[in-house]
């Protein structure tokens, strides 16, 4: 009987121990199956870096203003021609395109196998304060291109009355354009 007894707590024993290894596979198939494991993809890597380069660009491309005093225009002859600024202020209502060095400088920094649109936006303080843009360079984006913007900010000194922004100022305030940039890879 002793013998016996010894036979069922191994059987006992093999038995808890099935169990068990059943249990943890469970739990630990649970577990897999219920969180979110989120790997980087090569493209999503590719984008970051595509998106960390439109910025710089756009940040290369902007020049501060040094004087602050309103009542004191700028000197546009002094203003480096292929800046976002320059760009800004020469454009034309009636054909607002970019000036021939902005678009020299932004091909120059960008590899010929990137495609981009560029766009900008500003607020008409003086209608309303409603929203106005322009497209100037109109590629149609594909749906995995990144968008990158920068603010520049133009004084009523800046523009002249052929300008997409005259009228838009109210007060003698600054105006607030951003320069919108998608870029994609072709």
């Amino acid at each position: 009987m002793i013998r016996v007894m010894s036979d069922e707590k191994g059987q006992a024993f093999t038995l808890e121990g099935i169990t068990a290894a059943l249990l943890i596979l469970i739990v630990t198939y649970t577990l897999f199956e219920s969180s979110v494991v989120v790997s980087p993809i090569w493209s999503e890597y590719g984008d970051i870096q595509l998106k960390q380069l439109g910025y710089d660009v756009l940040r290369s491309l902007d020049v501060h203003r040094t004087n602050m005093n309103l009542s004191a225009c700028p000197d546009t002859q002094n203003i480096t021609r292929n800046s976002l600024q320059y760009m800004l202020i020469q454009l034309n209502t009636s054909n607002p395109q970019p000036n021939q060095e902005f678009l020299n400088a932004l091909d120059m920094m960008l590899d010929p196998s990137i495609k981009k649109r560029l766009e900008v936006y500003w607020v008409n303080q003086s209608n309303n304060n409603t929203i106005e843009h322009l497209v100037l360079i109109n590629n149609t984006p594909i749906p995995d291109a990144v968008g990158v913007s920068r603010i520049i900010v133009l004084y009523p000194c800046d523009v002249t009355s052929s300008s997409p922004f005259y009228g838009s100022f109210t007060n003698d305030t600054a105006l607030a354009v951003e320069v919108r940039m998608i870029l994609w890879h072709v």
